[in-house]
This record gives C-alpha cells, structure tokens and sequence, in this order.
C-alpha cells in the first residue's frame, strides 16, 4: 500500500467477453476486474474517453507481480479480414448485417 492508495487487484482483465479468464482466476483466489464493453456500452466502451478511464482506474491498482490480460482478437482488426468482419478505417464496429 502506498500511503491511503490501495493497490487490491491481482487481476485486470479488458475485453473480457464472456470472463472465462476471470472465472479462473476467481476459481484459485485472485481479485480480478474485468472491463468490456458488454458490461457497460459507454463507461466501459475502450473507444471513447470513460472506457479508456474506467480501464485505467483498475490497471493503477494492480497488485506487485499482478497481471493485466488484454483479450482483443486479433484477427477482427487486421487489414486482412475487412472483407469478413466489414469493419473499415472509419467504422471500426463494422456493419450490423456482417454476418449475412
């Protein structure tokens, strides 16, 4: 603890979708906190300014030796896969109808 600052989690996890990795770690004693979009579409929404602070607050209160587990699939935001996921430069969401 550094002076009246708490530093209590030993897991962050973003993105976490469905909290798989959560469950884990809840599973073998860790406090964790999870940030997704799912959760909260604006105040834990990574593309805008109160999901980029809503991350930051749990990230500055990891544990020493804690972990922070960012859980992007890669796959959907490459170049490669625009044809697939619809999701070009200035509309990273895509298109509601992409899986038509």
């Amino acid at each position: 603890m550094l002076g009246n600052y708490a530093r209590d989690f030993s897991r962050v996890e973003c993105f976490s979708g469905g909290a798989v990795i959560q469950r884990t770690f809840v599973a073998n004693s860790c406090r964790v906190r999870t940030v997704d979009m799912c959760a909260h579409p604006q105040n834990e929404n990574l593309n805008c300014s109160e999901g980029q602070l809503s991350a930051l607050q749990p990230a500055t209160k990891i544990t020493r030796h804690g972990l922070a587990h960012f859980a992007t699939v890669c796959s959907t935001w490459i170049f490669m896969s625009r044809a697939s996921t619809k999701r070009p430069v200035d509309n990273p969401w895509g298109t509601s109808h992409r899986n038509q």
